[in-house]
């Protein structure tokens, strides 16, 4: 870990079609650390998912933001409570994280097994996840920061929650498929 003794200004400003300025201040690498890590958790859990969504023909949405699901016949939507962090020693963490998938289907007359598959391989998703220094800001290289390990509580390690049918004017079908993560890492 290196440490900036003096802070430093770095000032970067580029002309094209409009102007945008950065200011980076020298900080300390535990407080850039710990600025950036639940972002950093944000974008390489959601990439995660999007990729296993692109493996498996399914739409990725998410949460929060616009989605047109108006044609999709089946699709998933990522939702990441936390992190939780306690400090267990100095500039050491533990970091807990609930990472839920939506998953949906749109029932035809054809398939009746495919919710079962949509929980299969969102369960089997559920495993380990490597965290990246993901994204364009100047403390992002996309170097491996630590693994985000699924919890092994000896009842449940990976729920799931089937809604059914959740209007009875829609044919749509939905669940979820939850994890329990933490991650511990020195700043």
């Amino acid at each position: 870990m290196v440490t900036i003794t003096q802070p430093q200004l770095i000032n970067n400003i580029a002309f094209n079609h409009q102007l945008t300025a950065t200011k980076v201040f020298g900080l300390p690498a535990a407080q850039i650390c710990r600025q950036n890590l639940a972002r950093w958790l944000y974008a390489s859990t959601s990439k995660y998912f999007n990729a296993i969504a692109l493996a498996n023909d399914l739409h990725f949405f998410v949460e929060g933001t616009n989605r047109e699901t108006n044609e999709q016949q089946k699709y998933i939507e990522f939702r990441l409570d936390g992190p939780s962090i306690t400090e267990l020693s100095k500039n050491y963490y533990r970091l807990d994280v609930e990472i839920n998938i939506l998953w949906s289907f749109n029932q035809d007359d054809e398939d009746f097994h495919e919710p079962e598959r949509l929980k299969g391989i969102l369960m089997d998703a559920m495993q380990n996840i490597c965290i990246y220094k993901f994204g364009d800001g100047p403390n992002d290289d996309d170097s491996l920061v630590n693994t985000l390990q699924l919890k092994q509580d000896q009842r449940i390690v990976t729920r799931v929650s089937n809604f059914g049918q959740v209007r009875k004017d829609a044919r749509l079908m939905q669940g979820t498929v939850e994890g329990s993560f933490n991650m511990y890492h020195s700043c």
